[in-house]
């Protein structure tokens, strides 16, 4: 018994569905790139905005941090106001009464 083997053709293919397939494909793939690109843009532009923002607290917070220095001194200066106030009342206090004993 001789086995005879027949090998099955598929439908057959023509060029112009190759080229149809080959075209899709690469569409596929241009899209694909294209979204990956807007990805890589989307995240750059992300990371410029966080790091812009960073930027901007670290300028707040030295704002911050120099006008709470300003309010510090302001109210040593106020503080030294005070002292020389009291201590021109306790003159003239000393003064009146010392014109009282003469």
């Amino acid at each position: 018994m001789a086995c005879h083997y027949q090998e099955e053709e598929g439908p057959s293919t023509s060029t112009a569905q190759l080229d149809t397939v080959r075209h899709s494909v690469n569409a596929s793939l241009i899209l694909h790139v294209k979204l990956w690109n807007l990805n890589v843009i989307h995240m750059f532009y992300q990371l410029l905005v966080k790091e812009l923002y960073r930027k901007h607290l670290i300028n707040k917070t030295a704002k911050t941090d120099k006008e709470m220095l300003y309010l510090e001194r302001q109210i040593r200066k106020a503080d030294l106001e005070i002292q020389l106030l009291e201590r021109q009342l306790r003159w003239v206090h000393c003064q009146r009464r010392n014109l009282l004993i003469v």
